[in-house]
């Protein structure tokens, strides 16, 4: 597997810069709904709700702010652990054996990140794949 396949290579870059920005989106929505504008906090209380509604809404922003900031932390090991895999992997810093089961950690996390991030797990799943189909079609080459 020692090369990386030029498809494999670009999915990846992209996937991480995608797994990246995703990243960075779940931290300001975090932030925006645990700290909403004072334009939209006079929005709602203009709209002459009942006290118990507007202080759930307020409560509801409250909890997918804190949820979108524990998430945003899980998202981030994970990013940084495929971080240093990835471009590992496209650096051709591991053995043979140990790209191949980045490989296939890449496209099983792919499949995966398919539930939370469709293009991120769409582009991972490609590369991993990829890679690991590259990798057979040298071990059939070199048995010949």
């Amino acid at each position: 597997m020692g090369n990386v396949p030029p498809v494999s290579r670009a999915c990846t870059l992209v996937g991480l810069i995608f797994e990246g920005l995703g990243l960075i989106g779940l931290f300001i929505a975090g932030f925006f709904l645990l700290n909403p504008p004072q334009v939209l906090i006079n929005a709602i209380l203009e709209e002459n709700l009942p006290d118990n509604q507007q202080s759930l809404l307020f409560f509801l922003f409250d909890l997918m702010g804190i949820t979108s900031v524990v998430l945003g932390f899980i998202v981030m090991v994970v990013f940084v652990i495929n971080l240093y895999l990835f471009s590992g992997l496209l650096k051709g810093k591991f053995t043979e054996e140990k790209m191949k089961q980045i490989a296939l950690y890449q496209a099983i996390w792919g499949g995966i990140n398919l539930v939370f991030n469709q293009l991120t797990g769409v582009l991972y799943l490609v590369s991993g794949i990829v890679a690991l189909n590259q990798n057979d079609k040298e071990q059939t080459r070199e048995g010949l």
